[in-house]
């Protein structure tokens, strides 16, 4: 007898859509039955992660999520621990609110109210890629797109939720599904030291190391990505 498909939800970070699981949605669809988060409209982690609560109605789910969407995944264990059959946190972080960060996510607030979104994408673009891709045309136009199919509200919700954050630090110790990370090599924005002291809080973790990569990873390297979420889901 066929395995009945689990439900997977991925969860996208700040400013991003389905578009950046594109690939994984297209090349996982075999192994399971797979939805894409939708943030809009919440200004908090929590609320992100009670409307994914309410959305699915299968009674357990697997979840990745990248960057913003990690620490939603996390607040997904926080609420409904015994619903999350597997955890996969990609490009993301558990540390709190630091004082630069507010200057800076309320200068990038004021730049959108006053210029629109499209004042944001360069910078925010140059930020997310490491250097070797700046020259990527396809890839750069496409988060682009992205970030200008989101509005200033859509920004400054996230922003909010993101400054208004828990400090998930202690809550990796009490994580008892199966985990894994995943954190490009080049990733200035979320490093790998960083996921490796959060990989050994999580009982038996694994840490997946993507080479030549930023922090977009699900869209610099969609096929090393795709092969590593396929080996995560194939443990169950």
């Amino acid at each position: 007898m066929t395995n009945k498909k689990q439900r997977l939800v991925l969860i996208p970070g700040i400013l991003c859509d389905a578009w950046v699981w594109q690939h994984q949605m297209a090349h996982l669809a075999d192994l399971a039955k797979i939805s894409v988060a939708d943030l809009s409209g919440h200004n908090s982690h929590t609320t992100m992660a009670e409307a994914i609560l309410q959305s699915v109605a299968d009674e357990q789910f697997a979840v990745a999520g990248h960057s913003m969407g990690g620490r939603v995944a996390l607040e997904l264990i926080r609420l409904a621990a015994e619903r999350i059959s597997q955890l996969a946190l990609m490009d993301t972080g558990t540390h709190p609110t630091a004082d630069a960060e507010y200057q800076r996510r309320a200068a990038q607030n004021q730049k959108a109210q006053e210029h629109g979104m499209a004042a944001i994408a360069d910078n925010w673009i140059t930020t997310m890629l490491p250097a070797q891709r700046a020259d990527d045309e396809a890839l750069v136009q496409g988060i682009r797109n992205m970030v200008l199919r989101r509005d200033v509200s859509d920004l400054i919700n996230q922003n909010t939720a993101m400054l208004n954050r828990r400090d998930a630090s202690q809550q990796l110790q009490h994580i008892h599904c199966p985990t894994l990370f995943v954190c490009g090599r080049q990733d200035s924005y979320s490093p790998l030291a960083r996921h490796e002291q959060m990989a050994a809080q999580v009982a038996g973790a694994s840490l997946e190391v993507i080479e030549n990569c930023g922090h977009m990873s699900t869209v610099e390297c969609p096929e090393s990505v795709t092969q590593i979420l396929r080996c995560w889901l194939n443990t169950r």
